[in-house]
């Protein structure tokens, strides 16, 4: 093992210890009761449903055969988990979900609140969700929205959420957050290598977004922010450290809608100069940041 390798698990044993939520498990904070419920959707079989653990409060977690005593149960292809003002639930999965944006898990239920916390990486990675860096392909694509059904807007905070995965999958973020119309400010987005579409739409339509979160990564690939923010119309700050744009479906769209004034941070050795909803919307204010 170098010197640089040590240095970095050195770090990431320090950043894991300072932030609780790194070690958590993804959890639902129920704020108001619900029956939140998961569905398959797509043709493939490959993650069947009964891949995921649920813990209900300070229960054990159930994996595969599901108590319908502790309000978990499949029924129709889909699972449902009845839960009541002051629960929490937390959920890991088994490796990816989808093979395409049309393919994986969704949730959604029928009213009620709730706030997300802890690491997003246990939804895919199970019990590695610590350790693992990498998200697959499409693996939480429209997980919570998918067509509208409602889980997009039950939570109310995701401030506490975490995104520490630093090497993205095609289209993995596709829509995860889109059209939730509570949430202020977003959990930060470490990510330096991406794929393409990895963020498409990842805020699109997220009204009340005030500050993007940091966009470290230098290098952009086809379709990574496409439509990123659109709609996000009380947007008025992004931290972007990308070097260039090197086609037009990179970033197209991606601030579409936003803040008429706002600050936009770009790298200082950066070589695009896109204005508009592609680049820097017009009016905004460009601040130049090394890192």
């Amino acid at each position: 093992m170098d010197l640089l390798q040590r240095r970095r698990e050195l770090m990431d044993r320090l950043s894991a210890a300072g932030d609780p939520y790194l070690l958590q498990p993804f959890t639902i904070n129920v704020t108001s009761a619900f029956t939140l419920a998961i569905a398959r959707i797509g043709s493939s079989t490959t993650y069947p449903l009964t891949a995921l653990s649920i813990k209900k409060n300070n229960g054990n977690w159930e994996n595969g055969v599901w108590d319908s005593s502790n309000g978990v149960w499949l029924f129709g292809g889909e699972m449902f988990i009845n839960a009541n003002t002051g629960d929490t639930l937390q959920i890991k999965g088994n490796n990816a979900w989808g093979s395409s944006t049309n393919d994986g898990i969704i949730m959604y239920c029928g009213g009620g609140t709730c706030t997300l916390s802890g690491n997003i990486n246990s939804l895919v990675c199970g019990d590695n969700f610590t350790t693992e860096s990498t998200i697959p392909n499409y693996a939480l694509s429209n997980v919570f929205s998918y067509s509208g059904y409602g889980f997009n807007n039950a939570y109310t905070d995701i401030s506490n959420l975490r995104l520490p995965a630093t090497n993205l999958g095609t289209s993995c973020y596709y829509s995860l957050f889109k059209d939730n119309t509570h949430i202020t400010t977003a959990p930060e987005l470490p990510a330096t290598i991406l794929a393409n579409n990895c963020y498409q739409s990842m805020f699109s339509g997220c009204s009340y977004l005030t500050t993007a979160p940091i966009l470290p990564a230098t290098t952009l690939v086809t379709g990574c922010y496409y439509g990123m923010f659109a709609r996000c119309t009380h947007l008025s700050y992004v931290k972007a450290m990308f070097l260039a744009i090197p086609n037009v479906f990179v970033t197209m769209n991606w601030l579409n809608g936003v803040a008429s004034t706002g600050t936009f941070v770009k790298n200082s050795a950066a070589t695009w100069t896109t204005t508009g909803a592609n680049g820097v919307p017009n009016g905004w204010t460009i601040q130049y940041a090394d890192s």
